[in-house]
């Protein structure tokens, strides 16, 4: 399922953001870069949740379907949020100001 709900790119590029504004307790590049893969993957996570929280119970079934196929793909799920009937922008946007908050201590604007 990664990447089908955003680009890990773009992830990446906001908690580099977050990171700078909010210097990590790490002694090396290498702790960095893994502080930075762990914020990225919370991140998702927080986006994902969000995302299938608002699904109603027949649509996760139905994602569910969708996930145990081999034939998913991208654009399988793409149509699926599509037709879902869910502002996806709005919970995304709010999963992402959530995490924000969460990441800088209260103090994100």
């Amino acid at each position: 399922m990664d990447n089908y709900l955003l680009d890990y790119e773009m992830l990446g590029g906001f908690v580099d953001e977050l990171m700078k504004a909010k210097p990590m307790p790490a002694q090396s590049a290498e702790e960095l870069n893994v502080l930075r893969e762990q914020n990225i993957k919370k991140l998702d996570d927080k986006v994902t949740t969000a995302v299938f929280g608002s699904l109603s119970d027949e649509q996760l079934l139905q994602m569910n379907e969708l996930l145990d196929r081999d034939d998913s793909t991208p654009v399988t799920f793409a149509s699926f949020f599509a037709n879902a009937g869910i502002d996806m922008e709005n919970i995304i946007a709010k999963a992402i100001q959530e995490f924000k908050t969460e990441f800088l201590g209260g103090e994100a604007s």
